[in-house]
C-alpha cells in the first residue's frame, strides 16, 4: 500500500483516503482539490484496509481519467487510444489515465457510457478493494501519457469516427450570454475556435472570452480561459467543430462608431477598422458584433477614402483643406468657416447641433460648384440632386451622409415641402423627422420616424423658409472674380479624404482631444447662433478660433438687424403707434393696425388684415371682438418683452400707457 502511494505521489498525483471496502472518501475530499496531504498525514491516515483515491484535475497535473462502463465499447476503441497507465476496476471495467494541456471538467458521453473524470472528481485506484473480494488492479503500469491539444474535442471526434456517430453542430447563439457550470469548459474551447475561424487574433479572442466568462454562472478562473484560448490556437488549423452560426441582422453600412471599434468603408470595397483600445488598424470585408453583421455599401454613392493617411498636426491639415477650398471656390469671405465645416463633418458624433450651409444667388454664380467641391472632401459627401423625399429620408436615416442639396427652390413646391421637415429636424441630435408611410394591406398609413441628424449644405436661387435660414450659415454667391479651378483636383481630394479619415479615427478614439468649445458666460452670442458655431470653433486650431468667434458675433448682429426689419418688427411698431391713436379700453382693432402698417408701404407690398392678424397672434397677443371688429387685447407686459426684441422708443410707449405700467 505505502509503496503504491509513494508511486502515485512520485507521478505528481494527489492521493486521498477512501473508506475500507468502499468508494467513499474518509475526509471532506474537496479540500484536496486545492492542497496535498503531507508526509505525516499519509503515514497517519493510510493504515491497513484503507483504500486509495486519486483527485483528478489541476491538483494532479491536469489528470483526466476515461472510465468505460461498457467493455464492448472499450474493446472497440482501445486500439485508437494512446498507450497509457491502465486500470481494471473492481467490477472488471477499464480506466485510462491521461494528462491534458489544461484542467478538464468532468463530463459524460452518455451514448457510449463513458465517464470522463476530471476537475471536480476523483477515482478509486489500486490496490483498493470493494467487499474484500473485488480489487482495483493495474492492467498496464505505464507512464501517464500526455494528451496534447483539445482533449474533449479530439476524444469526441475519435468516438464519432469509430462508432459512426454524427457530431452535433454547436449553437453559438445559445452560449453568447453565458452558460451554467456544467457547460463552461466545453463552451469556452468551442467559442474560442469560432472566433479563430472569424479571423480574430489570439489576443482578440482572449479579450472576448474574458468578457464572455463574466456572464457565466459562476465564471471560470481567468487562467483556465487563457489555457482554452491557447489550446484553440495551438494547432495549425482550427478545430473541426460544426457550428450553427448565430442569427444576425445584416446591415449595409458605410461605417460605424461602436464601443470598442471604429470602422469606415474605403476605396478597396472593404472596411478599415480601428481598435480603440490598442490603436491597431486592420482591414475586414465584413464585421459581426452584437448580433449584427455589417457589410460595405455597394456601390458607394459618395467618393471613398484610401487607407488612413497620417498628417503632421491639425493646423497643417486645416491649412491643406483651406487651400483646397480657396483654389476651387470664390466667395467674398468665409474660407475659415468652410474649412471648419468640412473638418467638423468628419466627427458628427461629437456634436449636439450642426450648422447648415446655404449658398444663395442667381444662376451661374457658383452655387452648385461649391457643393461639388465640398462634397469631394466631406465625410460621405452625397450630392442629392432632385432626390425624391422618400429616398432622401432613408439615406439620411440609414447611412448618415453629409447631404448636399441643389436647387432647393423645388422644395418650396407642395409635393416637395416635406423635405423641409427633414431639414428642420436634422440640425439637432435626437430629433426625428416624421412622415406618413406607404399604405399597408389594410390601406392604413402608419407614421414613420427617421433619424436625419447630420451636416447638410444647400444651394438655391430663392430665399428659403425662415426656420431653415436660422439653421444655416448663408453665403451670398456671385460670379467668380478671380481665377479658380474649373475641375476638381481629384488626386488632392483623395489625399485629403485619407487624412481626414485618420483625423476621424484620432478624434473618436481619444488619441487627439478637441475639447468642445464653451462660450464665456458674458458672451453676446446666444440661442441658435451659439449652437451652430460650437462645432466650427471646436475643430479650429487655436490661431483661428478668434476669427470664427468673430464670425459668430457678426452673424448674431446680422440676425438681430434682420429681425428688427422683419414683418414682426414692422407690425409691432405699427401696433404701438396705432394704440396711441385708436386704442380704447385696452383694445385695438386688427384693421387699425393694418392701416398703420400699410401707411408707408408701396401698394404692391401692403399686407392684408388677415396677415396682420396672424402676425399679432404669433407675437403673442390675444384676440377678441370689440365693437363688432376683430381686435387684440393690449398686454403691457408682453409689449415690454417685445420691445427688447424689436426696439422702439420707450418714451413713446410710456406716454400712452405709463399709468398702467
Amino acid at each position: 500500500m505505502i509503496d503504491l502511494i509513494e508511486f502515485y505521489r512520485a507521478l505528481g498525483l494527489n492521493v486521498i483516503p477512501i473508506a475500507p471496502n468502499s468508494k467513499q472518501p474518509m475526509l471532506a475530499w474537496k479540500e484536496f482539490q486545492q492542497r496535498k496531504l503531507t508526509d505525516d498525514e499519509v503515514k497517519q491516515i493510510f493504515t491497513e484496509g484503507v483504500n486509495v483515491g486519486i483527485v483528478c484535475g489541476a491538483i494532479s497535473n491536469n489528470l483526466v481519467v476515461l472510465d468505460f462502463d461498457d467493455m464492448e465499447v472499450f474493446k472497440k476503441i482501445q486500439k485508437y487510444l494512446p498507450e497509457t497507465l491502465t486500470v481494471k476496476t473492481a467490477h472488471d471495467k477499464r480506466q485510462f489515465y491521461y494528462r491534458a494541456d489544461y484542467p478538464i471538467r468532468k463530463f459524460r458521453i452518455s451514448e457510449l457510457k463513458i465517464d470522463v473524470q476530471g476537475e471536480g472528481s476523483y477515482v478509486v485506484a489500486p490496490p483498493s478493494k470493494i467487499e474484500d473480494t473485488l480489487t482495483y488492479e493495474f492492467v498496464l503500469q505505464a507512464p501517464i501519457a500526455h494528451w496534447s491539444g483539445d482533449f474533449e474535442f479530439e476524444l469526441r471526434e475519435l468516438i464519432f469516427r469509430v462508432f459512426k456517430i454524427k457530431s452535433k453542430p454547436f449553437d453559438i447563439s445559445r452560449i453568447l450570454n453565458g452558460v451554467p457550470e456544467g457547460e463552461r469548459d466545453e463552451s469556452a474551447i468551442r467559442l474560442a475556435t469560432w472566433y479563430r475561424r472569424q479571423g480574430k487574433t489570439e489576443e482578440e479572442t482572449l479579450e472576448l472570452l474574458l468578457e464572455w466568462n463574466k456572464l457565466n454562472k459562476p465564471p471560470l478562473p481567468d487562467n483556465v480561459i487563457q489555457e482554452k484560448v491557447k489550446s484553440a490556437y495551438k494547432r495549425e488549423e482550427p478545430y473541426g467543430y460544426r457550428f450553427i452560426e448565430p442569427k444576425t441582422e445584416k446591415i449595409s453600412s458605410p461605417g460605424e462608431d461602436l464601443e470598442n471599434i471604429l470602422f469606415e468603408q474605403i476605396k478597396t470595397g472593404e472596411y478599415v477598422v480601428l481598435d480603440k483600445k490598442t490603436g491597431v488598424i486592420t482591414k475586414r470585408t465584413s464585421i459581426t458584433t452584437d448580433g449584427k453583421t455589417y457589410n460595405p455599401v455597394n456601390p458607394s454613392p459618395w467618393p471613398l477614402s484610401n487607407d488612413p493617411q497620417s498628417y503632421e498636426n491639425v493646423e497643417t491639415l486645416w491649412n491643406e483643406i483651406r487651400q483646397f477650398v480657396y483654389e476651387h471656390v470664390d466667395v467674398s469671405e468665409g474660407y475659415d468657416l468652410l474649412t471648419a465645416w468640412v473638418l467638423a463633418s468628419w466627427v458628427p458624433e461629437k456634436w449636439q447641433s450642426v450648422p447648415y450651409l446655404f449658398f444663395y444667388g442667381p444662376p451661374a454664380s457658383g452655387k452648385t460648384w461649391a457643393l461639388e467641391v465640398l462634397a469631394s472632401i466631406s465625410l460621405r459627401g452625397l450630392l442629392a440632386t432632385s432626390v425624391t423625399p422618400s429616398v432622401l429620408f432613408r439615406l439620411c436615416h440609414t447611412w448618415r451622409p453629409t447631404a448636399f442639396l441643389d436647387e432647393t427652390e423645388i422644395y418650396l413646391k407642395e409635393d416637395k415641402a416635406e423635405i423641409l421637415n427633414l431639414l428642420n429636424s436634422g440640425y439637432r441630435k435626437g430629433q426625428y423627422a416624421i412622415r406618413t408611410g406607404e399604405p399597408d394591406k389594410t390601406g392604413e398609413r402608419k407614421l414613420q420616424f427617421f433619424k436625419v441628424f447630420g451636416f447638410k449644405a444647400l444651394a438655391g436661387t430663392k430665399e428659403f423658409a425662415e426656420t431653415l435660414r436660422t439653421r444655416s450659415i448663408i453665403f451670398y454667391m456671385t460670379k467668380a472674380t478671380r481665377q479658380i479651378r474649373m475641375e476638381i483636383d481629384q488626386a488632392k481630394a483623395e489625399e485629403l479624404r485619407s487624412k481626414l479619415l485618420m483625423y476621424r479615427f484620432n478624434q473618436l478614439s481619444g488619441r487627439e482631444v478637441s475639447e468642445v468649445y464653451q462660450f464665456p458666460e458674458d458672451s453676446k452670442i446666444s440661442g441658435r447662433v451659439k449652437e451652430l458655431f460650437v462645432p466650427l470653433i471646436t475643430v479650429a486650431p487655436q490661431s483661428v478660433k478668434e476669427k470664427i468667434v468673430k464670425a459668430a458675433l457678426d452673424t448674431m448682429e446680422s440676425r438681430e438687424q434682420e429681425e428688427q426689419a422683419s414683418l414682426e418688427a414692422l407690425v409691432f411698431n405699427a401696433l404701438v403707434e396705432a394704440y396711441k391713436q385708436f386704442g380704447k379700453e385696452g383694445k385695438l382693432s386688427i384693421q387699425d393696425i393694418t392701416n398703420a402698417v400699410n401707411f408707408s408701404l408701396p401698394a404692391n407690398e401692403q399686407l392684408t388684415s388677415q396677415t396682420v392678424g396672424y402676425i399679432t397672434s404669433r407675437l403673442g397677443f390675444k384676440k377678441c371682438m370689440y365693437r363688432r371688429r376683430v381686435s387684440i387685447i393690449w398686454d403691457t407686459q408682453l409689449v415690454e418683452r417685445l420691445r427688447k426684441r424689436y426696439p422702439i422708443q420707450r418714451d413713446a410707449i410710456m406716454d400712452e400707457f405709463g399709468k398702467d405700467s
